[in-house]
């Protein structure tokens, strides 16, 4: 799965790195508290974050990724005077994926949940 937080250059234009500092720390707290200590997560660039949910069922890791998009909105609005949500990639390993086709496939989802609004998850 990849995620991004919708608006966060625009959190830290209007109010500070500072402010959207915290909003990556609360997205960091959200996903741990929803997740599990065998899956994986790490921050691969500014304002992009991949989760890989290990030997999960797709239609279960489906739900937990729409449980850290829900629980992040909620969790968020009382860090900036806006609700914060964020977008979400999701695909599964297929037999006969490499590294990059399953990159590829995420980060099209990723880019289709954004270009529709953003606080949503689009499966691949």
């Amino acid at each position: 799965m990849l995620a991004s937080i919708d608006g966060l250059e625009e959190i830290a234009g209007h109010f500070g790195k500072d402010q959207a500092d915290d909003v990556l720390r609360c997205f960091a707290r959200v996903v741990c508290n929803e997740t599990r200590k065998t899956d994986h997560a790490c921050r691969i660039g500014d304002n992009r974050f991949m989760l890989m949910l290990t030997h999960t069922p797709p239609e279960r890791a489906a739900g937990i990724t729409d449980r850290i998009r829900v629980s992040f909105a909620a969790a968020s609005p009382g860090m900036v005077a806006t609700t914060v949500t964020a977008s979400f990639g999701h695909a599964e390993w297929r037999d006969g994926d490499d590294a990059g086709a399953l990159i590829d496939r995420v980060e099209a989802a990723l880019g289709a949940a954004r270009s529709a609004g953003g606080d949503r998850v689009v499966v691949a």
